[in-house]
């Protein structure tokens, strides 16, 4: 004794293109193809939930955008089915509150623009063979986004896998290229996501206000001139492994770099670079890290750091490690190094400036031919209970 409206309290979308001005709960009837130069869904109210239902809209011939906002519309929600072949983006949104969740783009332009507005999120989304071309958006674009992966992204001059305003979190970004590329960014916090497989000739991999329990592997090709691989004020508890700055530049590439980096692991690590380059680089504190294989072959007076305090500071360098660099760890004045272990480099395993403490330190096997020494200071410097052995130089 109900009526159809009661049963089933929304209205079915069967063919495209279509505007909904009107708010309510709409759905797809089964798979549905666009028009070539057009969109698919296009929304003009507000409080509109679309649920693709299992289903695929697929665009082909030259269709432009899925799903998209025609103005700005508050609380826009697709969810659940898949969006192939469309030509600038799977959906694109404007309006604070817009969710995307479990929705798959493929072979598209942008996979899922929300423009960032307030409390707009992406949730459980998959993209893949998606090409930005020249536009300046990422691949995803929203204020909060959480487990979704991006698999194959490729572009002009400018590429980005995940934008985020406050959070991404539970990501993986993989196989990215471009001109400049950037794989994963958040004004916020970057938390537990992966970056793998990424080239371009200007490489930023991971960045945000904290980045934590991420991981960062292959980036970097020969023709590769700039590459930092995680920037943030504070990284804790990451791993960055097989950087390749591969073309001559003079900037300064870095695996990490932050005021305070905690319990990070560096590894295999090569520039190419006429400046210094670094394994970790940090002007407040590094504890509990470990740096290894970091090497520059750059023509002029660059030099490949294990760990380096840029700045005149009270930095603490403390409980870390450093192996096999062309120098291992170097400070400007005013710092200390603690608990800390140098061994296996080109140059001085540690290198301090003025005004420093060498404090329980142990430094062996550095330096080649006739240099290189194991602890090597600045004037008004203290080297206390520390062990240098078989250290070239002096």
């Amino acid at each position: 004794m109900k009526t159809l409206d009661q049963v089933e309290a929304r209205t079915p979308i069967s063919t495209l293109p279509v505007t909904i001005s009107a708010p309510g709960s709409y759905y797809l009837t089964g798979n549905i193809g666009g028009a070539s130069g057009q969109n698919g869904i296009q929304v003009a109210a507000d409080n509109v939930t679309i649920d693709l239902n299992g289903f695929t809209m697929t665009g082909g011939g030259g269709a432009s955008t899925g799903i998209i906002t025609n103005g700005t519309h508050r609380g826009t929600r697709v969810v659940n089915g898949r969006l192939t072949d469309w030509l600038s983006a799977g959906v694109r949104l404007v309006g604070a509150g817009s969710v995307v969740s479990d929705v798959t783009v493929l072979n598209s332009g942008n996979a899922v623009v929300l423009d960032q507005q307030a409390s707009t999120q992406i949730l459980r989304c998959n993209a893949r063979d998606i090409n930005v071309g020249a536009s300046t958006d990422a691949c995803f674009v929203a204020d909060q986004i959480d487990t979704c992966s991006i698999h194959t992204l490729s572009g002009g001059a400018t590429v980005t896998g995940l934008n985020a305003y406050t959070v991404v979190v539970n990501c993986s970004v993989q196989a990215v290229s471009g001109t400049s590329v950037t794989g994963i960014t958040s004004s916020g916090l970057v938390s537990r996501c992966t970056l793998v497989s990424i080239s371009g000739t200007t490489i930023s991999g991971i960045a945000g206000s904290t980045v934590e329990q991420c991981v960062l592997s292959g980036a970097g090709t020969a023709s590769t001139t700039s590459l930092v691989g995680i920037s943030a004020s504070t990284v804790q508890l990451c791993k960055v492994a097989g950087l390749n700055q591969g073309a001559s530049g003079s900037a300064g590439s870095v695996g990490i770099t932050g005021f305070s980096v905690l319990d990070c692991h560096v590894f295999n690590v090569t520039f190419n670079s006429s400046a210094f380059t670094w394994g970790i680089k940090s002007s407040q504190l590094v504890q509990g890290c470990s740096v290894t294989n970091v090497h520059n072959s750059g023509a002029g007076a660059g030099t490949g750091i294990g760990l380096n305090f840029f700045a005149n500071s009270t930095g603490l360098v403390t409980q870390s490690r450093v192996d096999g660099c062309e120098i291992g760890i170097v400070t400007v004045n005013g710092c200390q190094v603690s608990n800390c272990v140098a061994v296996g480099c080109d140059a001085n395993g540690i290198q301090v400036g003025q005004r420093c403490s060498v404090l329980d330190c142990t430094a062996a096997s550095n330096g080649t031919a006739s240099t290189g020494a194991g602890i090597s200071t600045d004037i008004r410097t203290q080297i206390l209970r520390c062990n240098t052995n078989d250290n070239t130089g002096d």
